[in-house]
């Protein structure tokens, strides 16, 4: 069983706990998840994006992001289109970066931590394992997990022809080996089953 993503329950209940926060770092917070939610996009992708990014998204529908590089598993460049979530949520990190007294710069990270650097991969789990916890989600939630449900929720929800081949392009995986987990039983289905024989 696949349980290494949030249902619609959690889903729900985590950005509601979140957003009862009004201090800017959790608006920031909010912000950012609800981008990874939207996109699908690595956690290592997401840091390196700069204001130039967010800007040139916002202009043309899609979300150009850079890759790690060649050494080991890591984001690959790619892009993925800027739906209507995804839009709100980059016009709300732009402003929220602003509000942080952050200089307008194209090449300067979009998204900034609390000691006014930008944010790290490592500052970021440790924010969505804090807002997990606070929303009463079990597990070890990661911010990989938003990636799982992306590919989750088209495998469920998609009326496309062939659903698998959407969640690997917006994924950016490699191949179907990748994509195959978003096939397994998820734990709702299971769940609901062994209620319904036991």
């Amino acid at each position: 069983m696949f349980d290494r993503y949030f249902t619609e329950q959690e889903e729900k209940q985590l950005f509601k706990t979140v957003s009862s926060f009004k201090d800017i770092l959790a608006r920031r917070d909010d912000a950012l998840m609800r981008l990874l939610r939207s996109t699908g996009i690595r956690v290592g992708s997401l840091v390196r994006l700069t204001v130039g990014d967010a800007r040139q998204a916002l202009q043309s529908d899609y979300l150009h992001y850079t890759g790690k590089g060649s050494q080991g598993k890591g984001p690959k460049a790619g892009k993925v289109l800027v739906t209507k979530k995804a839009r709100q949520a980059l016009i709300d990190l732009l402003s929220i970066r602003k509000k942080q007294g952050h200089p307008d710069l194209q090449d300067a990270q979009l998204i900034m931590s609390r000691e006014n650097r930008g944010i790290t991969i490592r500052q970021i789990e440790n924010r969505v394992r804090f807002w997990a916890n606070a929303a009463g989600i079990e597990g070890n939630v990661s911010p990989h997990w938003f990636r799982h449900t992306v590919g989750k929720r088209i495998m469920k929800n998609s009326s496309a022809r062939d659903p698998r081949g959407v969640a690997k392009s917006v994924l950016n995986h490699s191949s179907f080996n990748s994509t195959s987990i978003y096939t397994e039983a998820d734990k709702e289905e299971v769940e609901r089953t062994m209620r319904e024989i036991a």
